[in-house]
């Protein structure tokens, strides 16, 4: 293998969070990123760290050998495309790819993209609902969403970080590389290979403390509407290029989807043109605990949600 190219070219397509470290490297992070690439030949070798991964040829799962500077992989001749996605939790560490001398790199046709970003109902992957979303739209996707995780600072359930006094909520750490307990201090996210979404869909508010009558009563889902609108406005300052979906609540429907829905009505006054997932005619089935769906209510919401976005986005 003589042909060689590294991460920065611009036949490499990356979907989600990554960011170069200094060292001949670009990392994944997020819960879930991809790369992809289109080859010829029946060989590619990949240049990364041995982390645990998913690694598609043709959309198919395949084998691979390892050697001293990462993957290889074999296949009969002719034009294949590679796909690499990120497990929750771990990071990719990609310098590049080679194939033969006489074979050639070419960057693979744009599909409808779908970035999510939310807490543990979106990091799930048992299948979680955004790969089975992705799978029944025919589109890409990538997660952004953190177990625990609230959108407002200093809410939220996850265990607070070492050196702080506080939860980070989504506010902020969407914006940073790392998860909140990676790291003692946290990296700002420079979107140099961000790729815009089509879609962004934006799933929070479980963790926030905006489900019962004493919330309301405390102002916190005002302040909430409020720290959402500054969030979106954020994201869509980013992704400029990128329609806006807010997920309503499938779970305790009062309060937190009262909150939601005043959110959306303040993102919508601020000049962005968000929409809001109709999740109350979903019948989502949830589990004992009263928060989380069930393996079939994971499967549902996929489902509501593809035929959403399929209806109104045209996926």
């Amino acid at each position: 293998m003589k042909n060689a190219i590294g991460y920065n070219s611009e036949v490499c397509k990356f979907s989600g969070k990554w960011q170069e470290n200094g060292n001949g490297e670009i990392v994944s992070y997020g819960a879930v990123a991809t790369v992809e690439i289109g080859f010829t030949g029946n060989k590619i070798g990949i240049l990364c760290a041995d982390e645990e991964k998913t690694v598609l040829l043709d959309g198919k799962s395949t084998e691979h050998e390892y050697y001293e500077k990462g993957l290889c992989l074999k296949t009969d001749n002719g034009r294949h495309i590679l796909k690499i996605i990120s497990h929750p939790g771990r990071h990719i560490r990609l310098k590049g790819f080679c194939i033969s001398e006489n074979e050639e790199f070419f960057r693979t046709a744009d599909r409808k993209y779908i970035h999510f970003i939310g807490d543990s109902i979106t990091y799930n992957s048992t299948p979680g609902f955004p790969s089975v979303t992705a799978g029944i739209t025919d589109t890409d996707y990538s997660v952004e969403a953190f177990c625990g995780m609230s959108l407002v600072d200093g809410w939220g359930w996850y265990e607070i970080p070492k050196g702080l006094s506080e939860r980070p909520g989504m506010e902020s750490m969407y914006f940073k590389l790392e998860h909140p307990n990676e790291a003692v201090s946290y990296t700002d996210y420079r979107f140099e290979y961000c790729r815009q979404p089509d879609v962004t869909v934006i799933f929070l508010g479980t963790n926030d403390y905006i489900s019962n009558k004493e919330d309301k009563e405390k102002g916190n889902l005002e302040i909430f509407a409020e720290h959402y609108c500054a969030f979106v406005k954020k994201i869509s300052e980013k992704y400029p290029e990128s329609e806006i979906v807010i997920m309503n609540a499938t779970s305790d429907p009062g309060y937190r989807r009262e909150a939601i829905t005043l959110a959306l009505k303040r993102i919508i006054k601020s000049g962005i043109n968000a929409h809001l997932t109709p999740t109350e005619k979903w019948d989502i089935e949830i589990s004992e605990d009263g928060t989380h769906p069930t393996v079939c209510g994971y499967k549902q919401i996929a489902e509501n949600l593809a035929n959403y976005l399929s209806r109104v986005f045209n996926l």
